[in-house]
């Protein structure tokens, strides 16, 4: 009789725990749905709370790392790359699964290629290569870190040659920049004060000179002091002028530089979500 009722009681204990297993199984199949749900809708910090719910469900190492991945990729796509390249270094340092540590090895790249941190995005990207050679963005890998390293090869416009060139000849300098339009822009302002200038102080002169008209020193002083302001303003849009070229110099090199590397950082976003 007792033995019954203890084999009647381990029974029930038995078929509860495997209720309870059924019914977390379904709690974080639903919770990881609705994650997945909010991530395809770009709700990525939302997302990020279900993730970290389904973490609490999840018992095996490889499904932690997996949402552990998600999380990352959330505060990725919600452009919190800083964060994101903090979990993704730790994916890629605990995890014993290789194929999310080549995953999360790749999105770190990606995450400091973001963050502008060129040298660190160069070494991940060419130690990935290197790392996984089997994995499905080990070829991109090396091809981006090479695109990577030419963006230091790029030709720069110097900033000497268009400032003195604007020193000597007001406008070339923009000209030189990329911009003609405000080169002649340049050239015709500061050679038409210089000209008002040069014209007033030959009145000045040939008044002094000839004292043809009453009152010629005055009359003499009021062209000088008209040379003088028109002299000012010329320096000063000259002066003006060669800072704006080498101003501009360097805005070409920003450009080009942020062109190309924008580039470089699509392709690598690209590759990266491609393969999940």
């Amino acid at each position: 009789m007792i033995r019954s009722i203890i084999f009647i009681m381990l029974t029930e204990c038995l078929c509860c725990l495997g209720q309870g297993c059924n019914q977390a199984s379904t709690d974080m199949a639903q919770v990881l749905g609705f994650a997945d749900y909010l991530f395809k809708n770009a709700e990525y910090y939302r997302a990020i709370t279900e993730y970290q719910r389904a973490l609490y469900f999840s018992q095996s190492s490889f499904h932690k790392d997996s949402l552990q991945l998600k999380i990352g990729e959330c505060y990725f796509k919600g452009k919190q790359h800083e964060r994101a390249s903090q979990i993704f270094c730790d994916i890629y340092a605990k995890s014993s699964n290789e194929k999310i540590r080549a995953i999360s090895h790749y999105f770190l790249g990606c995450s400091y290629l973001h963050q502008f941190d060129i040298p660190r995005s160069y070494a991940c990207f060419a130690e990935h290569a290197s790392k996984f050679p089997q994995s499905q963005t080990a070829l991109r890998s090396a091809l981006i870190a090479q695109k990577i390293r030419e963006l230091g090869k790029i030709k720069k416009k110097s900033s000497l040659i268009a400032g003195v060139s604007s020193f000597l000849l007001p406008g070339s300098g923009q000209v030189y920049g990329g911009k003609p339009t405000q080169g002649i822009f340049s050239l015709v302002t500061v050679s038409l004060f210089t000209y008002y200038s040069i014209g007033n102080l030959r009145k000045a002169r040939d008044i002094t000179r000839n004292h043809r008209v009453e009152f010629s020193h005055e009359v003499a002083d009021l062209y000088r002091f008209r040379a003088n302001v028109y002299a000012a303003i010329a320096i000063i849009f000259h002066f003006g002028n060669v800072y704006n070229a080498v101003a501009l110099a360097e805005q070409a090199n920003f450009k080009s530089h942020e062109q190309l590397l924008q580039r470089v950082i699509a392709e690598a976003d690209t590759v990266a979500f491609s393969t999940r």
